[in-house]
């Protein structure tokens, strides 16, 4: 296939299959790979005069834990798109949940932010995506986070997940988040708001 990729990007030719008639084309060919090509070629598993075929101008991007500002900016856009998908209005999203978004390392790239924003609209009964909306792997990564800090400072959207992955069971729930059971329970009382949904 790389011989036959190869010839037609040199002549601009092609022969339909079942055809012998040659058909000349014009086109650009954008190309993209997540292998790193020049080991392919040392391992002679990629051509390298197909490489430099196609290497002409090379466009690096970087994963998306590189550049965490593209997070709000690509997070907005699926927003956008799921609101134009159901004809309704874009949901928000909180800025605890996009702390927490900003803070995750998205080792599925963008398909998995993306993932993550379809599962939030879905999860989300208002009009806004708050933290626990999340899907657990992300949550359970900022709860990892705070659970290795010297702080055991709890928050309502962390507590709320840890509840919901307990199925309301609060010894559970204390356990999970690495602190004793009155320490929950005094959380509890001094934020009623954590005991809605749950």
């Amino acid at each position: 296939m790389q011989v036959k990729l190869l010839r037609f990007l040199q002549e601009g030719t092609l022969e339909r299959v079942g055809d012998e008639k040659t058909i000349s084309i014009n086109v650009r060919v954008i190309s993209a790979t997540n292998r790193n090509l020049k080991k392919e070629i040392q391992q002679n598993r990629f051509r390298d005069d197909l490489y430099y075929r196609l290497n002409v101008v090379p466009i690096v991007l970087p994963p998306l834990r590189k550049r965490k500002n593209d997070i709000p900016l690509l997070t907005e856009h699926f927003l956008r798109l799921d609101a134009e998908r159901h004809g309704h209005p874009p949901f928000k999203i909180s800025k605890e949940a996009l702390s927490i978004m900003m803070d995750y390392s998205w080792p599925g790239n963008v398909r998995e932010l993306q993932n993550a924003i379809q599962y939030g609209t879905v999860k989300c009964k208002g009009k806004i995506i708050a933290s626990h909306h999340l899907p657990i792997e992300i949550i359970d990564h900022k709860t990892k986070q705070i659970r290795r800090g010297p702080s055991r400072k709890l928050d309502i959207d962390i507590v709320k997940s840890a509840l919901e992955r307990t199925g309301g069971n609060k010894a559970k729930a204390a356990k999970f988040l690495g602190v004793g059971r009155a320490t929950l329970y005094r959380f509890m009382n001094d934020y009623p708001e954590v005991l809605q949904d749950n």
